[in-house]
């Protein structure tokens, strides 16, 4: 894992104000996600399928929305196709398709579905902390 102390304090300040929501059915993962997001300093709140995940952007705005790819209830390839047709995708939020299927028609389906990015299970901390940067940094580029 890469060592917090090398992080500038104004990259996890900007990583800390983002929205973040995890939307995964198999809580160990969730729990994971959630542990090592809190590390490094980025709460997040949880749903644990698409459908959760489309009324929860229903009712609030994220900034960055991780999404398991296979989920019994909704996947999350429905999730992002229902999410990207009620809201512009210029309104975020950017959408990371997480799957343990990390073959390039599998991504090539992420990205075809409306996700930003993809993150292959189990997740590289370092790989979650580009996400988060590229997010952080994307919204103050709109700011």
């Amino acid at each position: 894992m890469r060592d917090m102390s090398l992080q500038s304090e104004e990259a996890i300040e900007r990583r800390g104000r983002l929205r973040i929501l995890i939307v995964d059915d198999h809580p160990g993962t969730r729990r994971a996600l959630e542990l090592v997001l809190r590390w490094l300093r980025c709460p997040a709140d949880v749903v644990e399928n698409g459908r959760e995940a489309v009324e929860r952007l229903r009712e609030q705005n994220y900034d960055l929305v991780f999404m398991d790819v296979l989920m019994s209830t909704m996947d999350g390839i429905a999730a992002t196709r229902q999410i990207r047709k009620e809201r512009p995708y210029e309104a975020g939020p950017r959408i990371v398709g997480m799957s343990a299927d990390s073959s390039p028609d599998d991504q090539e389906s992420c990205f075809a579905a409306g996700m930003d990015d993809f993150l292959p299970k189990p997740i590289d901390v370092d790989a979650l902390i580009r996400v988060l940067d590229r997010t952080a940094t994307g919204l103050l580029a709109v700011c």
